[in-house]
């Protein structure tokens, strides 16, 4: 029963409202996480589309939610249920010949974006809701425990400081027990119900740090398989010509003969390199030691994970203003790893969906017990007022700008490398480098470039 249903006429128009029917985009929009009302429709463009930009400032003046992904909570279009009623009075809106669907015209083209934004404003006000909700039982809670404390205590206190008023509250009432045995029982009880309690906190840092690491594994599998695929390629080009010149190598077969053997190793190098790295990045279980690293022997290792992409796309990536002696950390080497990864892959993309020149510049110092990492690139740039909202997770494309431009300048074999994007990966650098007392950020960028990234490295 689920799914918009067209009637015109009071009689029901086929396909609309079908399974496998998607006339309003409602599935496209989803597989391909646009968060942004009006940035993922074909038509669409932020700078002339009405309704796309009609919705993005509703949903930024209801506030409480964030605009540029309120859409990732879209429902399926079988969650929807009803239909839209139209009939012959609309001007130019005619069915097909066949009776199935309409003719695609003018009219067609603003019904579909009617219906649409119906749906969008719908899921606007539930996510609003929704996040309204949550606030008042977060609220609800913290002033319960501010009043019982007598004294103000943040949202992000308000665990912390439960477990310690009762464990106070719980040795106070063992007090006016008689010393027996029970009361000296009861007092281990409570001993050990707090220390449950705060290594359960501990436990759920120490799974968010292995999510972090795993999220991050899957850019390494995406070039994995891109990789493979590339040295069967390398491989089978290389077998079919040295059977041709196995019988007689001549003079000028020599060079071609050579140049294939440098070729697979290349590609055996990269190869070896993605295995280890995925290994390094995704074998979170096992108990890697924090050490120090060098900065640039890392750095290399994975700018050297995308040289296909920088082959393919003429990527000029310079990693030279890094100098061969800086140390960090103490880091597991998965997460220096996955905060490169991250770091390069965005940095990529950006300068990709820009499609002029193709530049990303490296630089470090140090200055006291920190090295900074500055990554410049000539890509699409970011606006001031998104320097924040990039480091939230889930935030893909909060400008609603880069997948549509990346898409119209990737080969169609690379959709599945780059995709929509998680949106977490810029939360997994900050996230990773403060927990090791770093911290990262974007800066002004400097002349010729148009976004600076500024990565603080114990």
């Amino acid at each position: 029963w689920g799914g918009v249903q067209v009637r015109f006429n009071g009689f029901r128009v086929y396909p609309y409202g079908d399974p496998k029917d998607d006339w309003l985009g409602i599935e496209r929009d989803r597989a391909r996480r646009a968060g942004r009302p009006g940035a993922a429709t074909d038509e669409q463009d932020d700078d002339t589309n009405e309704s796309g930009g009609e919705l993005f400032t509703f949903a930024k003046d209801l506030g409480k939610i964030d605009p540029g992904r309120v859409l990732l909570s879209l429902l399926s279009s079988k969650s929807f249920l009803g239909c839209v009623e139209v009939n012959s009075e609309v001007p130019m809106l005619k069915p097909k010949a066949d009776r199935l669907g309409f003719v695609e015209n003018d009219a067609f083209s603003q019904l579909v974006a009617f219906t649409r934004f119906a749906i969008d404003w719908a899921t606007i006000w539930r996510d609003f809701y929704i996040q309204t909700e949550k606030e008042k039982s977060t609220e609800e809670a913290r002033e319960e425990l501010s009043t019982v404390l007598g004294k103000d205590v943040s949202t992000e206190q308000v665990a912390s400081k439960a477990v310690e008023f009762l464990e106070a509250k719980f040795n106070q009432l063992v007090t006016l027990i008689p010393d027996t045995r029970e009361q000296r029982e009861t007092r281990r009880i409570v001993h050990q119900t707090t220390k449950a309690l705060q290594t359960s906190v501990a436990n759920d840092k120490h799974k968010l740090r292995r999510l972090r690491l795993i999220a991050s594994a899957s850019t390494l599998t995406l070039l994995f398989s891109h990789e493979i695929k590339s040295l069967l390629g390398t491989l089978d080009s290389a077998t079919r010509t040295l059977r041709k010149v196995a019988s007689e190598v001549t003079p000028e077969e020599k060079p071609r003969v050579i140049e294939l053997a440098v070729d697979i190793e290349h590609a055996k190098d990269r190869f070896k390199d993605l295995v280890e790295l995925t290994a390094l990045v995704g074998a979170v279980g096992q108990q890697a030691e924090a050490t120090d690293l060098n900065l640039h022997q890392h750095l290399a290792r994975a700018v050297r994970c995308f040289d296909l992409i920088v082959r393919d796309y003429r990527l000029n990536i310079d990693t030279r203003g890094v100098p061969k002696n800086v140390m960090v950390g103490p880091f597991v080497p998965g997460e220096l790893y996955a905060v490169l990864l991250n770091v390069l892959s965005n940095a990529i993309k950006s300068v990709i969906a820009e499609g002029k020149e193709k530049s990303i510049v490296f630089t470090a110092h140090t200055e006291g017990k920190h090295a900074i990492l500055t990554v410049s690139d000539t890509g699409l740039g970011l606006a001031e007022e998104q320097y924040e909202a990039v480091f939230a997770s889930f935030v893909s494309d909060p400008e609603g700008r880069l997948y549509e431009r990346l898409e119209k300048n990737l080969n169609p074999q690379d959709l599945l490398i780059f995709g929509q994007g998680s949106g977490l990966g810029l939360s997994i650098v900050r996230d990773i480098l403060e927990s090791r007392g770093g911290r990262a950020r974007f800066v002004a960028p400097g002349k010729g470039w148009n976004a600076t990234l500024e990565l603080t490295l114990p």
